[in-house]
Order: structure tokens, then C-alpha cells, then sequence
């Protein structure tokens, strides 16, 4: 993760297994890109002795500087669109299809 996001934002550490990057001088289409190559380079990751790939469901939400919401607000967004991904069959990108960030604009990124 350190290695792809160098450069181009910061990824912290989240929980057990859950991570936040932060792209800040992406937009809205390179930050999908670069995430999409994220998620199949996860995808592709071998491991010695273990048969299954791993996956990644990621939630993206892309904001301007004038944004009105918290970070707290942003980061619920972001949970959301994961919960998203992760229904609509793990191993997925979701993202909200209007600037207007609401539930019902939530899709999944092929």
C-alpha cells in the first residue's frame, strides 16, 4: 500500500484491516484509476501456502476544498460506499455518481 500510494497522497492505518488514502492533487477520475490499479495489484498478490487471492473492497469519495462536511461526515461517506462495494460482490470500487455526495447516487466503478 506504502509502496503504490507514495507520492501521490498518504494511507494510514485505519483498524484491523481497514486503511485510508488520501489523494489530495488527484481528481475524481485519476483517483478511480489509481485505485482500480491498487485493487488488481492486491488481487494478483501471491503467498506461499496459501491457495486463495486476496481482494479489497474500497469506498471513494471525492471532495473540493469547499466542501461542508466534516471529516468525520467524509469518512462515514467513505465507510458507506465500502459497505457498498462489499454488497455488491467484494473485491470492488463504489463511489458516488453525482457531486452531490448521497446514498442513493452510490455505484460500483468497473
Amino acid at each position: 500500500l506504502e509502496t503504490h500510494v507514495f507520492q501521490h497522497g498518504f494511507a494510514y492505518r485505519y483498524g484491523g484491516d481497514e486503511y485510508i488514502v488520501i489523494l489530495p492533487n488527484l481528481s475524481k477520475t485519476l483517483a478511480i484509476g489509481f485505485l482500480q490499479d491498487l485493487r488488481l495489484a492486491i488481487s494478483v498478490l501471491e503467498f506461499p501456502g496459501v491457495e486463495e487471492s486476496m481482494t479489497v473492497s474500497i469506498g471513494f469519495c471525492s471532495i473540493d476544498s469547499n466542501c461542508p462536511l466534516t471529516d468525520r461526515e467524509i469518512e462515514k461517506m467513505a465507510n458507506k460506499a465500502k459497505s457498498f462495494a462489499k454488497a455488491a460482490g467484494k473485491n470492488r470500487l463504489a463511489t458516488y455518481r453525482d457531486t452531490q455526495i448521497h446514498e442513493k447516487s452510490l455505484c460500483v466503478v468497473d
